[in-house]
């Protein structure tokens, strides 16, 4: 089952990184926080804390329509979350 689980996240989880950087270009904070919040229940299988927990405040802001500070976060976000979701894929090529 767990390795069920990382192939969702080795399917899912690159895409929805992309649909976030073009949400963001299209000023779409309302589905910015729902991505991310998607994101953050499919990753979460796997960890709760860092980049993961980051996931949170950057939901909170893009709620609060804040597009420069939540544009900020994704920024430095990204690269973390791509290295977590890079060692899920190796869960999931492994089996």
């Amino acid at each position: 089952m767990f390795i069920e689980l990382a192939e969702i996240v080795a399917e899912d989880a690159p895409g929805m990184l992309r649909e976030l950087e073009e949400q963001l270009r299209s000023d779409q904070l309302a589905e910015v926080a729902q991505t991310a919040h998607a994101l953050k229940g499919l990753l979460s299988t796997f960890h709760t804390g860092p980049p993961v927990a980051q996931l949170q405040p950057f939901i909170d802001e893009a709620r609060q329509g804040h597009t420069d500070i939540v544009a900020m976060m994704f920024h430095d976000l990204v690269p973390s979350l791509r290295h977590f979701i890079g060692q899920v894929q190796q869960l999931n090529d492994r089996s």
